[in-house]
């Protein structure tokens, strides 16, 4: 029987009888070998094309944030110039009433010719008052600590420095006074207490505060 010459069966009797029969084996043409590398050089150069872009923008991002940032701190230098612009000419203001105040003595009432939350002015107050309403936390708070003012001294109207800190509104010079142990229901000539202040006048926050702290809400 003659075997077809596409036999599988006819194939594998000549391995074994030829021993000088190698099989081919198929190569790849080189130009497939190119086009693959083409490929490969392309894609990397997508990849850090796209890299790059990607660089590009987070670089356009840091760039701008750094823009609104200067910007911002500029704005903020700004503002802080034009309160403390303002806070001097507050103080020089304050200075002038307090000379005024001083210059016509205390009024009917007892509160000083400043009024309206300038309080505890007539005759020779002691300096630190003035200090107070003029809102030097730091330098009310050197006399506090060195003892050359005692927390509990009060001017010629009986006012305690929580209460001439509560009539002009001056919040942290009334935390740094109870902090020193002032009494917060302490009264003045008139009767009345730091909260009595704070609500004739309007200052409802710091008000607050002082009911936080202990002070009575006493209606009069």
């Amino acid at each position: 029987m003659t075997l077809p010459r596409h036999d599988p069966l006819l194939r594998k009797k000549r391995v074994r009888t030829n021993p000088e029969f190698k099989p081919r084996i198929r190569r790849r043409p080189f130009s497939s070998l190119e086009e693959q590398l083409r490929r490969l050089q392309a894609t990397d150069r997508s990849t850090t094309a796209e890299q790059a872009e990607i660089m590009a923008q987070k670089d356009a991002i840091v760039q701008s944030m750094q823009q609104r940032i200067a910007t911002l701190e500029q704005e903020l230098q700004d503002a802080e110039d034009e309160l403390e612009s303002r806070d001097s000419q507050m103080e020089r203001a304050q200075m002038m009433a307090d000379l005024m105040e001083n210059m016509r003595g205390p009024d009917q009432d007892g509160d000083g010719a400043g009024g309206g939350g300038a309080g505890g002015g007539g005759g020779t107050p002691h300096p630190l008052f003035s200090k107070i309403r003029n809102g030097r936390v730091d330098e009310v708070e050197s006399n506090l600590r060195d003892g050359t003012f005692p927390q509990d001294a009060r001017d010629q109207f009986g006012n305690t420095m929580l209460i001439v800190a509560c009539q002009n509104n001056r919040k942290r010079i009334a935390k740094m006074a109870l902090r020193y142990g002032v009494n917060p229901n302490a009264t003045n000539l008139q009767g009345k207490t730091a909260l009595h202040y704070c609500r004739e006048y309007g200052y409802d926050d710091l008000g607050d505060y002082l009911l936080s702290k202990g002070a009575h809400d006493m209606r009069y």
